[in-house]
């Protein structure tokens, strides 16, 4: 992931954190050591900041790190975002089961029922 570890006391750090402990005292549960400067590698306590999970996705979105995912970039997807459309429009035309859907595009009848229900 980019993030400097370091042994301590026997387990694995990450060197941020430790580095946020030594000069600033314990981290909150929940709470995460965020980068300012948005360099994993980075220890400068001055360029880190405390913040919950929503506080460091708040941040990668105003800093434009925020990948926008969609079915063309994601590895795993089976169809991709022309063949959802189409499978919206054909199952909206009628005549089409779901199951006839997923048999011909190669996947289960759930993500074709996972399609149509988030394209309304």
């Amino acid at each position: 992931m980019g993030y400097g570890r370091v042994w301590d006391g026997g387990r694995l750090r990450l060197v941020h954190r430790l580095a946020w402990e030594l000069a600033r005292g314990q981290i909150a549960p929940g709470m995460m050591v965020l980068h300012r400067c948005d360099n994993p590698r980075c220890y400068l306590v001055d360029h880190l900041f405390l913040g919950t999970n929503q506080d460091n996705m708040d941040d990668m979105k105003s800093k434009g790190r925020y990948p926008k995912l969609t079915r063309d970039n994601m590895p795993h997807s089976k169809l991709t975002v022309a063949q959802a459309a189409e499978v919206v429009a054909r199952y909206k035309a009628g005549g089409v089961s779901q199951q006839q859907l997923a048999n011909e595009y190669g996947c289960h009848q759930t993500t074709i029922s996972d399609i149509i229900v988030k394209s309304r």
